[in-house]
């Protein structure tokens, strides 16, 4: 169980990657467009999940939990749970970086008030 500190902290990092910039079909891109693993440090671009995979570095085992978590926020109309609805929602040619970031608004408004439990 996530306490509400550990869970804000995490969607927070995550919401300053995608701030600083987002990208779609792949975890991260560099700033040539190129795709490379969330943590490269190139990496100037990230989708939401792999910009969440950076923000539980550390805490790495918290992955498939704060997945479950964020997915709660998708629109009704996404298809999946999980990394799998994240991707689809994230990739989706009418989403954009301000849908991702108001996803993560709406995770941490409910997260600075409740212990998240999947």
């Amino acid at each position: 169980m996530l306490t509400p500190d550990q869970t804000m902290t995490i969607l927070t990092k995550a919401r300053e990657k995608i701030a600083l910039g987002w990208c779609q079909e792949v975890y991260a891109r560099d700033a040539k467009g190129k795709s490379v693993i969330s943590n490269d440090v190139s990496a100037c671009r990230w989708c939401v999940v792999g910009a969440l995979s950076i923000a539980v570095e550390d805490c790495s085992h918290l992955f498939p939990e704060m997945l479950e978590f964020l997915s709660r926020f998708l629109p009704s109309a996404v298809s999946g749970e999980g990394e799998s609805g994240l991707g689809n929602y994230n990739d989706a040619r009418t989403t954009t970086q301000q849908d991702i970031l108001a996803l993560l608004d709406r995770a941490i408004a409910v997260a600075k008030k409740t212990e998240v439990t999947v």
